[in-house]
């Protein structure tokens, strides 16, 4: 955002060099608008580091929410269970919630439901 501040000075050196070509007047009017512009300039580089400083601190207090939820509710990385399909042998893994929930669980190869097998080993 340091832009807004170089592009003010631009201005303002510009008015600067052209001063001897106009009257009092315009040259009063001229140097009020460069001073609210840099006033303005100045308001928003310091608007744009409170918000990048809240943006950090929202972001770490999701992080510390989203911790805190895992732990509370039990959510999180879910154990898996490495399974082979009874049709084709491919080795699937399922989430155990899944198998908790008694969903229907298909082998992404062949489609084939696989059941519940003792065999199968965590992951």
């Amino acid at each position: 955002m340091g832009y807004l501040s170089e592009k003010v000075a631009y201005l303002r050196g510009l008015v600067d060099g052209t001063k001897h070509k106009q009257d009092a007047k315009e040259n009063k009017i001229t140097l009020g608008i460069l001073e609210l512009l840099d006033d303005m300039a100045e308001a928003i580089e310091q608007l744009k580091s409170s918000q990048d400083e809240m943006d950090r601190f929202m972001e770490s207090i999701d992080q510390d929410l989203s911790d805190l939820e895992c732990e509370l509710l039990g959510e999180g990385e879910a154990e898996k269970l490495q399974v082979e399909c009874p049709k084709c042998h491919e080795v699937v893994d399922i989430d155990t919630v899944a198998i908790e929930n008694d969903e229907n669980i298909l082998c992404p190869k062949c489609n084939e439901k696989i059941n519940n097998q003792p065999e199968a080993t965590v992951s």
